[in-house]
C-alpha cells in the first residue's frame, strides 16, 4: 500500500506539472487530454492481472499448504489486484483519468459514503482491542477495496468488462464440472477429507455454499447474455453454460444459491425491452424447465423434505445450519460497542466469549453439535460489518450500495442508454451477492469477492451519464 501511495502521488505531481508547462504554452487551447495507445496497453496489461486475479482465486488449489483452497486463492487475487493497481497509477494517461464534471446524485453518494465506510473501517482499527489484528484485517481490506476503482475506472471499458465476464464465466463452468464429475465419482482431482458439510463435490472451493453461491452469480450473470446477445452462438454458449452451473447448484444442495439466484433474476423483469420476452412462452418454458430440474434434484437428495421437517419440529437453529450461535454472538458484539466495533477482523477472537454472553441473554444454548463448534465468521456480511466495524461505517457501507442499486435501477427503467445489458449483468450480480451475503460470508472469499467488487465498481461507472465508453476507447 505504501509503494501504491507513493507511486500514486509521484504521478499525480508529474502530472500536474506536466498540465501546467501546457497552460503556459497553449493558453487559448481548451482541449483536454485523450489516452493514447500507452494507456489502452496499460488497460490491457491490468485486464490481463485481473483476469488472473478472477480465474486464481476461482481455480487455483494447493493441496500442500494448510488452508488449501483459501490461502492460495487470497494470495493470488492480492498479488494481481496489486500489479493491475500500479498498472492503472503508472499509465502517462493517468492526467486524463480524472474528469472534473457534475456527476448524477446516485453516483455522487456512493463514493461519499463508499469513502466514509473505509475511514470508519479505519478508525475501528485503530480502536480496536486487538490493533494488530485489526491492522493486518485492514490491510487486506484496503487492497481488495482497490478492486471497486479499478472497476470504476476507464480500464474497464466494454471490451475488457466484457473479457473479464468471460473469465469468470469460464472459471465457473470449470468448477461446475469439475463438481458434477465428483459428485458422479468419475473425477477426483483432489483427496479430500470432508469433516463437516452435506456434499464432498466441491469443485475447486472447498466449500458446497461457496460453489452454489459461486454458481448462482455466473448464471445470473450469464442469462442476460444468453437473452439479449446478437450471435446465435453466444446465445447457445450461455445456455448450455447456464444449465451446467444449475446442475452443479442442485447437486451442491445450497438453498441460498437458489434464493439468491431468484433475487438475481427480478433485475431482468424491470428492463423494458425483455419483460416482452419474459412473457413469450419459450422463455418461460426454458426457465421452467430449469428451475424445476433443479428442484427435483434437491428433493431426489432429501434436502427439501428436511427444510421441511426442521420448520414443522420448530428446530430453526438446524434448519439454520446452526447459523443461530454466530448471529447472536454478532449482535453482543454490537450491543457491547456500537460506535466503532471491534475492528476488523476480529469476530474469530470475540466469538466464543459473546456467544456465551448471548446464551444467558437469551437463556438458550448456541451449540453446534457437529465438529466445526467454533465460527471464525458471523456467516451474515452484514452482521460481521456491524460487529466489527461499527453502525456509522456499516451503515455508510449499506447505504453506498443502496445508492449504487437505487442508481442501477433507474437507468434500466430508463433504457435510454446504450448500457443496458451490462447494466443488467452488473445488477444480476449484485442482487445474487447482496441476498447471498444474509446467511455466508461472501467476502471473505475471494472468489466472489472479486467479481462481485469489481461488479460494483463497473456499476458505479455505468452510473454516469457522460461519453459513451465506444467514444473513449478509440479517441481521435
Amino acid at each position: 500500500m505504501l509503494a501504491l501511495s507513493i507511486v500514486y502521488i509521484v504521478r499525480r505531481v508529474a502530472s500536474k506539472r506536466k498540465a501546467a508547462r501546457h497552460k503556459l504554452s497553449a493558453p487559448h487551447s481548451a482541449a483536454t487530454p485523450v489516452p493514447g495507445k500507452s494507456f489502452l496497453s496499460r488497460a490491457w496489461i491490468a485486464t490481463a492481472a485481473l483476469a488472473v486475479s478472477i480465474a486464481g482465486s476461482s481455480l487455483i488449489v494447493d493441496p500442500r499448504a494448510e488452508a488449501a483452497f483459501d490461502a492460495p486463492k487470497r494470495l493470488v487475487a492480492i498479488l494481481a489486484i496489486v500489479v493491475a493497481s500500479l498498472a492503472l497509477l503508472t499509465t502517462p494517461d493517468f492526467a486524463a483519468l480524472r474528469e472534473r464534471r457534475k456527476r448524477p446524485p446516485a453516483q455522487l453518494a456512493a463514493l461519499v459514503l463508499a469513502g466514509c465506510a473505509i475511514l470508519g473501517a479505519t478508525v475501528a482499527a485503530i480502536a480496536a482491542p486487538r490493533r494488530a489484528v485489526s491492522f493486518d484485517a485492514l490491510r487486506v481490506v484496503i487492497l481488495f477495496a482497490l478492486l471497486l476503482p479499478l472497476g470504476a475506472s476507464r480500464l474497464m471499458q466494454r471490451a475488457r468488462f466484457a473479457a473479464l465476464l468471460a473469465v469468470f464465466i469460464g472459471a465457473s463452468v470449470i468448477n461446475a464440472a469439475v463438481s458434477i464429475l465428483q459428485a458422479l465419482e468419475v473425477f477426483q482431482p483432489l483427496s479430500i477429507e470432508s469433516i463437516a458439510g452435506r456434499v464432498s463435490s466441491v469443485g475447486l472451493i472447498g466449500n458446497e455454499g461457496y460453489l452454489g453461491l459461486e454458481m448462482a452469480i455466473a448464471v445470473a450473470a450469464c442469462l442476460p447474455v444468453a437473452l439479449r446477445a446478437s450471435s446465435l452462438c453466444i446465445r447457445i454458449a450461455s445456455w448450455a453454460a447456464s444449465a451446467l452451473m444449475l446442475i452443479a447448484l442442485a447437486i451442491s444442495r445450497n438453498v441460498t444459491g437458489w434464493i439468491a439466484l431468484l433475487a438475481g433474476l427480478i433485475s431482468l423483469a424491470w428492463e423494458p425491452s425483455l419483460r416482452r420476452r419474459i412473457r413469450s412462452w419459450r422463455f418461460a418454458a426454458a426457465m421452467t424447465v430449469l428451475l424445476l430440474g433443479g428442484a427435483v434434484m434437491l428433493a431426489s437428495q432429501g434436502r427439501v423434505a428436511g427444510l421441511i421437517r426442521q420448520a414443522h419440529e420448530g428446530d430453526w437453529d438446524r434448519l439454520l445450519s446452526y447459523r443461530l450461535g454466530p448471529w447472536a454472538a454478532a449482535l453482543e458484539m454490537i450491543r457491547e460497542r456500537p460506535m466503532v466495533g471491534f475492528g476488523p477482523g476480529s469476530f474469530g477472537a470475540q466469538f466464543v466469549p459473546h456467544r456465551l454472553a448471548a446464551e444467558i441473554r437469551w437463556s438458550t444454548r448456541f451449540v453446534n453439535p457437529q465438529l466445526i463448534s467454533f465460527f471464525a465468521q458471523a456467516h451474515s456480511d452484514y452482521l460481521q460489518g456491524f460487529a466489527e466495524l461499527g453502525i456509522p461505517a456499516a451503515l455508510a457501507a449499506g447505504g453506498a450500495i443502496v445508492a449504487l442499486m437505487f442508481g442501477l435501477a433507474r437507468k434500466i427503467r430508463c433504457a435510454a442508454s446504450g448500457f443496458d445489458q451490462e447494466i443488467l449483468i452488473v445488477m444480476a450480480m449484485l442482487l445474487v451477492g447482496l441476498t447471498g451475503a444474509i446467511a455466508w460470508p461472501l467476502l471473505e472469499q475471494p472468489a466472489l469477492a472479486t467479481p462481485l467488487l469489481l461488479a460494483a465498481g463497473r456499476g458505479w461507472r455505468l452510473l454516469d451519464d457522460g461519453v459513451p465508453p465506444e467514444q473513449a476507447e478509440h479517441p481521435s
